[in-house]
């Protein structure tokens, strides 16, 4: 994973996500001299990134245009994951499975988010991934179209009305009153 067109918030949601499953025991970090280095065992799952993103101290306005208070959703959220409503998959990883030493290690559901994620900020013009895009990403993996939410943290967040189309109207929103994204003006192709 490359961390260069991430902001300083949505590192910090990806960090504060890892954080939350290494304390709940979905990570394991250890050190082996014989393995050459610090390795983690476990994963981050798409609801550990809408943890993440509803953290607190992760500046993330899309909350505020959406009238949520961060530290109410991050409250609901960390009740609901650290309950053990959903089920983890196994960490028992063989030997030869483990990952590379001191990396972020995703499920296949996060690895989605964060590619969806990426999408998106593309698709909006935004020039890195921020908080907003990860929202996108992990409610596009948990919530499916036309069908019930899949993930236990997109259920939360569908109890206050968080839903894809609620954040892309809260980005849209925020992007035409900056004249960001894509609203930005564009230069025209003739002008010198």
């Amino acid at each position: 994973m490359t961390w260069n067109r991430f902001s300083p918030a949505a590192r910090q949601a990806v960090a504060g996500a890892e954080a939350f499953a290494r304390r709940h025991g979905e990570i394991a970090r250890f050190s082996s001299d014989a393995l050459g280095g610090d390795f983690a065992l476990g994963f981050v799952a798409a609801d550990h990134l809408l943890l993440g993103v509803s953290h607190p101290d992760v500046r993330a306005d899309i909350w505020t245009r959406l009238s949520l208070d961060p530290a109410d959703v991050y409250a609901a959220l960390e009740r609901a994951l650290a309950a053990g409503e959903w089920p983890p998959p196994p960490t028992d990883v063989p030997l030869a499975d483990r990952p590379d030493p001191v990396d972020v290690q995703l499920d296949e559901s996060a690895q989605q988010a964060m590619e969806y994620a990426a999408a998106e900020a593309r698709r909006l013009r935004h020039p890195d991934i921020r908080p907003e895009h990860l929202l996108l990403g992990a409610l596009r993996v948990g919530q499916p179209r036309r069908r019930a939410p899949e993930s236990l943290g997109c259920l939360v967040l569908g109890q206050w009305g968080v839903t894809l189309e609620s954040v892309l109207t809260a980005i849209l929103a925020t992007d035409a009153e900056a004249g960001t994204g894509l609203y930005a003006p564009r230069a025209s192709a003739f002008e010198p």
